[in-house]
């Protein structure tokens, strides 16, 4: 019987959807705007501003939630409350500055794509490592009968 086990595989995946399929989303919104309405800088600044914000309180709620609702002690869930709200202000500011970049000339923010690159490696790291923190499940506790069958 395991007791008290970590589920390191929803952990991971947990990880993978708030941390994949969200940010994708947000990359591709300004391509989205962009053909729908285009050459309108107006409604891409406009977007620039409020989906981020309107993203920042979505994720924000469910990520509250979510460490709210795992198997950690109250210290490491107010730990995991910090981590969360400095993962989030990051990635505020990310989903800002890659919309804004639709409007920007070419080079503006990275003139290199070796600039763009380093800036990846730090800033997704730092904010993984947020994230993952955040998004700790804690052990779980539940049977396995599973060594029941074993010889």
């Amino acid at each position: 019987m395991n007791v008290g086990r970590v589920d390191f595989s929803a952990w991971i995946v947990r990880l993978i959807t708030w941390d994949g399929l969200v940010p994708v989303f947000m990359a591709l919104a300004p391509s989205a705007v962009g053909l729908s309405i285009p050459n309108n800088r107006g409604v891409m600044e406009a977007t620039a501003v409020a989906l981020p914000i309107a993203a920042f309180f979505v994720r924000f709620g469910v990520g509250f939630r979510l460490i709210q609702t795992n198997n950690c002690a109250a210290e490491i869930r107010r730990f995991q409350v910090v981590a969360f709200v400095f993962g989030m202000f990051l990635l505020l500011f990310f989903d800002s500055v890659s919309i804004l970049a639709h409007v920007m000339p070419s080079g503006a923010l990275f003139p290199r794509w070796t600039d763009f690159l380093g800036f990846m490696i730090v800033f997704g790291g730092v904010y993984l490592v947020a994230m993952a923190i955040s998004l700790y499940l804690g052990p779980v506790w539940k049977l396995d009968f599973s060594w029941a069958w074993k010889a």
